[in-house]
């Protein structure tokens, strides 16, 4: 009975020892997802203040042809 107490408590350490392995690998892994999420959120913020300024840029540019086009509409229709 000593003995099949013993191999019992062996097994049971031993999936013991593989459960917290997987444990340590799957925290491992979450926490790289994490960072490259993290990585990822950042990227995103860039590109879209990037495309903010440049959508900024382009509305200011047809702003200032619309203004030119009404000057010269205004200069053809003085002469």
């Amino acid at each position: 009975m000593n003995l099949d107490f013993g191999v019992i408590e062996l097994i049971l350490m031993l999936g013991m020892g593989v459960f917290g392995y997987l444990w340590k690998t799957q925290a491992g892994e979450v926490r790289r997802n994490i960072y490259d999420l993290n990585k990822l959120s950042i990227k995103f913020a860039e590109a879209r203040g990037a495309n903010e300024a440049i959508n900024r840029t382009i509305f200011a540019h047809i702003e200032e042809i619309k203004e030119a086009v009404a000057r010269m509409e205004n200069l053809l229709l003085k002469k």
